[in-house]
């Protein structure tokens, strides 16, 4: 009984940090996590349209290290098809940034 209720905890805070992460792999190839709180998020579309605006207009984007890698794990993150379409529309925005600077996504 006690090892039933312990599970159905573990299931239930899984399922809580699950909710707010989503699974990706960084450039070595190991499995880890990118997080998808609304404050996150607001900050890798924000690059992503000063990047997108920049190069409109012209210019090359002066990407941070940081936000480098931060799209390099949004280009590969492992999303189901259409399983959100906020969240397909980073990863393929991402891609395109990724890939035209021929770094592999």
């Amino acid at each position: 009984m006690r090892i039933d209720d312990l599970r159905k905890r573990l299931s239930a805070v899984e399922s809580q940090i699950g909710a707010r992460h989503l699974p990706t792999t960084d450039s070595s190839g190991q499995r880890c996590w990118i997080s998808i709180a609304e404050k996150d998020l607001l900050d890798i579309i924000c690059s992503l349209m000063d990047i997108e605006t920049t190069r409109q207009l012209g210019y090359d984007a002066d990407i941070a290290p940081d936000v480098l890698d931060q799209l390099q794990l949004w280009s590969r993150v492992e999303l189901l098809i259409m399983e959100n379409p906020v969240l397909n529309d980073i990863k393929d925005r991402a891609r395109v940034v990724v890939g035209a600077l021929g770094l592999i996504a």
